[in-house]
């Protein structure tokens, strides 16, 4: 299990996105990206899901989508797929030795990271970081709302590359 403490000291460097690159870099968590998920997911994984379940993923993105807030946040350089099969911890210094698969990099919501980490270590783990991290709390809901597509964007993937082994993960949840 990674430690608190080693999670703290990574997440208190910084990298200012002024000095990125950004033309080469992907802006993500956008409304309309937003939307074209939800298009997609609709379209390609509604088919498979059971009514309460086509109910619940409804509400889930146009509550988000209907609020102009979700979309004004400071951009920051995302992994975009932090989660604990990305990170690397060394037991015997009980420490984070790398982080890997940095595919999904790019400009966006600093809530989708933390979504990432929260559906993995759970919400006890992940209010610690407010300490360090205060602004954590003005984007809880759209952690909540990240998280909450997961498992959607994993079917939808499958759908999308022919991989019925991530389409039924993604989707099990929602038949």
């Amino acid at each position: 299990m990674i430690s608190l403490s080693s999670m703290m000291s990574l997440s208190s460097a910084s990298l200012p996105v002024q000095t990125l690159p950004t033309a080469t870099l992907q802006r993500a968590d956008t409304y309309d990206g937003c939307l074209d998920v939800y298009t997609r997911i609709r379209e390609r994984c509604f088919p498979f899901m059971r009514p309460a379940a086509r109910t619940w993923a409804s509400q889930h993105f146009e509550h988000f989508l209907a609020e102009p807030g979700n979309f004004s946040y400071a951009a920051v350089l995302k992994h975009g797929d932090f989660g604990s099969s990305n990170i690397l911890y060394s037991a015997e210094q009980q420490a984070i030795s790398g982080i890997i698969d940095f595919g999904g990099m790019s400009l966006g919501d600093p809530a989708y990271d933390f979504a990432g980490l929260l559906s993995c270590y759970g919400e006890p783990f992940l209010r610690c970081f407010a300490t360090i991290y205060p602004e954590i709390e003005q984007f809880w809901g759209r952690i909540l709302f990240y998280q909450g597509t997961f498992a959607l964007l994993e079917a939808l993937f499958g759908l999308e590359h022919n991989d019925q082994q991530a389409f039924e993960s993604g989707i099990a949840t929602y038949r």
